[in-house]
C-alpha cells in the first residue's frame, strides 16, 4: 500500500528530554574536546546522539567580545567567550546574572591564556533563557517524575510500562532487548 503524500514527509514528533539527564545535558567536564569531534559530522562523538550544555550566568563583561563566567550543574565555573561575527552583541542584553545559557553541541576549548571553557562561534547554537538553571532543572524533574516524556530509549515506545536505567538513572527501557539494542546503537 503506497504512503499518502502528506504522511510520507511527516516528521515524527520529538520526545521531551529531561534536563537532568547527564547524557543529553552534560556538565562541562563531560563535554567532548573540540578535537574529538568532526566539523562535518556532529554525530561522530559517541555515545551521544545530541547534547546541550546548560549553565548559570554568573557574570558578563565586554572588552573585545562578550565573555561570560558560567557555572554548570555541578558548580564548576568556566569562561564562555563569544567568537561570533558580531562578537556576542546580539546576546549582550540577554546575558544577565542568574539567567541560563544553553549551547547545542558545546565542546571544551583550550584558551591560550585562561583555563578551558567554551568558544562560541555560531549564534544558532546558543539560547539564553530568563530563568535560573535550578528552576529549569527542578521543573524538568517534576514533569518527568509525573510521567511526562518517558519513552523507551531502544524502541521509542511510550504506551508500555517502562523501567529506569540503573546505570545512568535517566534513560527508560521497556525490556532487556530494547536496552541491548540501544547499547548496540550507541544511544546509551
Amino acid at each position: 500500500m503506497p504512503l499518502e503524500k502528506e504522511n510520507y514527509f511527516a516528521i515524527p514528533p520529538l520526545a521531551p528530554s529531561d534536563l537532568n539527564n547527564s547524557l543529553t545535558f552534560p556538565t562541562f567536564w563531560d563535554l567532548p574536546s573540540e578535537y574529538e569531534i568532526s566539523d562535518t559530522c556532529l554525530y561522530s562523538t559517541k555515545p551521544r546522539k545530541h547534547w546541550c550544555f546548560l549553565g548559570k550566568i554568573v557574570s558578563s563583561s565586554v572588552l573585545v567580545r562578550l565573555a561570560l563566567e558560567v557555572e554548570d550543574k555541578e558548580g564548576h565555573r568556566l569562561l564562555v567567550a563569544f567568537h561570533t561575527d558580531d562578537r556576542g552583541v546580539a546576546f549582550k542584553d540577554q546575558c544577565k546574572e542568574g539567567h541560563t545559557i544553553a549551547v547545542l553541541y558545546a565542546t571544551q576549548h583550550t584558551f591560550a591564556f585562561s583555563p578551558p571553557g567554551l568558544r562560541l562561534e555560531q549564534d544558532a547554537h546558543v539560547k539564553v533563557f530568563p530563568y535560573s538553571l535550578n528552576e529549569m532543572l527542578d521543573t524538568s524533574r517534576e514533569l518527568f517524575e509525573k510521567g511526562m516524556g518517558k519513552r523507551c530509549e531502544g524502541c521509542d515506545k511510550t504506551d508500555t510500562p517502562l523501567k529506569k536505567c540503573s546505570a545512568c538513572n535517566g534513560a527508560w527501557y521497556c525490556s532487556r532487548a530494547s536496552r541491548s539494542v540501544s547499547e548496540m546503537l550507541s544511544k546509551h
